[in-house]
């Protein structure tokens, strides 16, 4: 079994290694016939290509007793109340995942000089595997609703991935921004069209969200500049908003459980979180040192993003409970990234 297993494995090895100022908006209406994306106006779009690969998931290990800016993705590996807390070790490509059901799982998916990216891409509110390889372009993504996966060419490696529901049918989308140009790049998964749009420009950040609880992910961005957050919201309008100063990290949450996401910096020089409420309010909380990770999740299931930090050097995640509380979990070492949370 276990000689089956490991040639299972190497063959799956062996697919993985083969295989501006806020301006204009361009939609792309479709591909041409070579599966290239028209390019827009203003910069050539990625290439659009996929291809679908599928073979049985391995290389899954289940056990009892092993112990700049941000974008916030709820971290849900088992499907089961609150955010899991995981990391994924760059050097060996394995996803290190502790679930809040109980139990753990080490899962290789990906390779050296890869991007995690997980998330919900096949909408069965279970978070998938995924990492997205710069110099290919290429999003591998390890499906949980039929341990199937995916390679799919999306992106350049001058870009980063900004990965989100940006259509809203409960799918995680493809998605990366140029920040030389500050253009979108989104490949829906609700028709299979891409969506180029400019929002942004060099220096912001990327700070994608649900800003308006409409359940679909917000082109946004924040001018650290400035201390300014520019946010396109899909139900209509724009939200232009100071809050934060130089050398803050943008950590947009759900902090006061209210459907949408608010605005949330970080300053690491006093370990200061300042979270500006939609439902009204402000908030500032002292959590963390200057080189920890902000790492804001739902890690209670109470419906409130917390307050976290993981602590590279220690590899401890430290957690302070909107519902009353903290808890400090050991899990990962020092190169590890964490991934229940966060993408840098």
């Amino acid at each position: 079994m276990m000689r089956k297993r490991g040639l299972v494995l190497l063959i799956l090895l062996a697919v993985l290694v083969i295989l501006g100022p806020i301006g204009s908006f361009t939609l792309v209406q479709g591909a041409s016939t070579d599966s290239q994306v028209n390019p827009a106006p203003e910069e050539s779009s990625p290439a659009f290509q996929v291809d679908f690969v599928s073979v049985p998931a391995a290389g899954v290990v289940s056990g009892n007793d092993l112990p700049s800016t941000l974008i916030t993705h709820q971290a849900n590996f088992d499907g089961v109340g609150a955010t899991d807390i995981a990391v994924w070790r760059p050097v060996d490509g394995i996803w290190y995942i502790l679930p809040s059901s109980g139990g753990f799982q080490t899962v290789l998916w990906g390779l050296p000089g890869d991007i995690p990216v997980a998330g919900d891409y096949d909408g069965d509110k279970i978070t998938d595997l995924a990492v997205w390889r710069p110099t290919e372009g290429n999003w591998y993504t390890l499906l949980t609703s039929t341990g199937l996966f995916n390679v799919i060419k999306w992106g350049r490696s001058n870009e980063g991935p900004v990965p989100g529901d940006y259509d809203g049918d409960g799918k995680t989308d493809l998605a990366t921004w140029r920040p030389r140009t500050g253009i979108w790049h989104i490949f829906r998964s609700s028709n299979s069209t891409p969506l180029n749009q400019q929002w942004g420009q060099p220096g912001d950040f990327p700070v994608p969200a649900d800003y308006d609880g409409d359940n679909i992910t917000d082109l946004a961005v924040w001018r650290p500049s400035i201390g300014t957050w520019f946010v396109i919201l899909s139900g209509g309008g724009l939200l232009l908003q100071a809050w934060g100063l130089p050398g803050d990290v943008a950590v947009p949450a759900d902090y006061d459980g209210d459907g949408l996401a608010d605005l949330g910096i970080w300053r690491p020089t006093e370990g200061n979180w300042y979270i500006l409420f939609s439902s009204g309010g402000f908030s500032v909380q002292s959590w963390g040192l200057p080189d920890d990770k902000p790492v804001p999740a739902d890690y209670d299931g109470d419906g409130k993003a917390d307050l976290a930090v993981w602590r590279a050097s220690e590899g401890n995640w430290y957690i302070l409970f909107s519902s009353g509380g903290f808890n400090v979990v050991s899990w990962g070492i020092l190169g590890d990234i964490p991934t229940s949370a966060s993408g840098e």
